[in-house]
């Protein structure tokens, strides 16, 4: 999985992670949020380390294809105004 990709699922990753603990355990809910939010801000500001000010344009692409026979693809990239 790409940097990118990682960023952005992370918290939903998480947020699905919460959906089966129970709320009694507030420890664990807190934990799992902030893992999935870490993540998320570890992910960022590597991006933002990456990305090349002097090249420009679209940096640091990420292509997957989901449902190729629908042409169905899950397609990232960064470019200067995104980080």
């Amino acid at each position: 999985m790409g940097l990118l990709s990682l960023t952005v699922l992370s918290p939903m990753v998480a947020a699905v992670c919460l959906l089966f603990i129970p709320s009694v355990s507030r420890a664990v809910v807190r934990l799992v949020s902030l893992c999935g939010a870490g993540v998320s801000l570890v992910g960022a500001l590597l991006v933002t380390a990456r990305y090349d000010l002097a090249v420009g344009g679209i940096q640091l692409r990420e292509q997957w294809d989901v449902v190729p026979s629908l042409g169905i693809s899950w397609k990232l990239g960064v470019d200067g105004w995104g980080v």
